[in-house]
């Protein structure tokens, strides 16, 4: 509500009565001390008349300090009315001035969600950075030893086999590293990543699942370690049925690369599981995958929520 409405009105009126109510109730106070004169007045010709002029002098001030001080505040309020309706035309002139020109507006809201996507892909990466410290903390070492070929254990994580994960803490190198975005920022043997049981081991298969069924147009598997040795993609139709999308040898790729492998899909099928196979003996040592994308025909892509391995480091 603005100054000239109810509230306004109370908050002029209110301070300027309690005033004047003041300065009434010390002429009320003073006045039986003066009554005698005025009833001897009344009664008299007598009656001493400076008396009545201190009462009506008295009186007068009172008046005229009460107006005095409704004055002050009227103007003290005008004053406040001023500043805000001020305020007001400077928030209008502001918002007038970013909707006037649409598409500085569309860019000026293109801009933010940049900025809102970037400051979430960092703090995505703080946070597996964080765990990366906690894991080296642990146990002072991520990786496998390059002579061994077994791996230090990197987290309190225990190892054993999970058929199918749905969700909680996520083993090294288990297949339930290769749901959710993409969590390894560079290439390595890293636990981040699936790596199956053993290597050059031979055929080996990954199977994600997504939260929705999808129109797939392709399909993007990140490879983190050894890549080049998926042999075949697939995705699993509402009905169960595997449909292949893509089959065959892939390029050769140096071994410490993090890469994007697309699958484009030619024949859209309508699927929520995507199946990666590998030949492990195309490429030697652990063959990784950090993340497996479904994208849809109309744009949307998703990231696994639930996993299933031939078999997992972790196992």
């Amino acid at each position: 509500m603005g100054l000239d409405g109810y509230g306004a009105g109370v908050f002029k009126k209110q301070p300027s009565l309690l005033l004047l109510k003041d300065d009434l109730h010390f002429c009320i106070v003073i006045f039986p001390i003066l009554r005698p004169n005025l009833l001897s007045c009344k009664q008299a010709e007598s009656m001493n008349r400076r008396s009545i002029s201190v009462t009506l002098a008295i009186l007068s001030i009172c008046l005229v300090v009460s107006l005095w001080q409704w004055q002050q505040t009227d103007a003290r309020l005008k004053h406040l009315e001023q500043q805000l309706l001020a305020q007001r035309e400077d928030t209008s002139l502001s918002v007038r001035s970013l909707v006037k020109d649409p598409s500085d507006s569309r860019s000026a809201e293109a801009r933010y969600q940049t900025l809102e996507a970037m400051t979430a892909q960092l703090q995505q990466q703080v946070e597996a950075l964080q765990n990366e410290i906690d894991l080296l903390k642990q146990s002072g070492a991520m990786v496998r030893s390059g002579l061994s070929g077994n791996p230090i254990a990197s987290t309190g994580v225990p190892y054993g086999p999970v058929e199918h994960w749905t969700g909680g803490p996520k083993r090294n190198w288990g297949h339930e590293q290769a749901t959710g975005e993409p969590d390894t920022y560079q290439a390595g043997d890293i636990v981040t990543a699936w790596a199956p049981k053993a290597q050059d081991g031979g055929e080996e298969w990954l199977q994600l699942d997504y939260e929705e069924s999808m129109d797939v147009s392709q399909i993007n598997v990140i490879e983190s370690h050894n890549p080049g040795a998926i042999s075949k993609v697939t995705a699993i139709d509402e009905t169960g049925q595997e449909v292949v999308v893509w089959e065959g040898t892939m390029d050769p790729s140096k071994s410490n690369e993090l890469i994007t492998s697309e699958f484009p899909v030619v024949d859209t099928v309508r699927a929520n599981k995507l199946k990666v196979y590998l030949d492990t003996t195309r490429v030697s040592g652990w063959n990784e995958i950090d993340a497996v994308q479904m994208i849809g025909n109309d744009g949307n892509n998703q990231w696994a929520i639930s996993s299933s391995a031939s078999s997992s480091y972790s196992d």
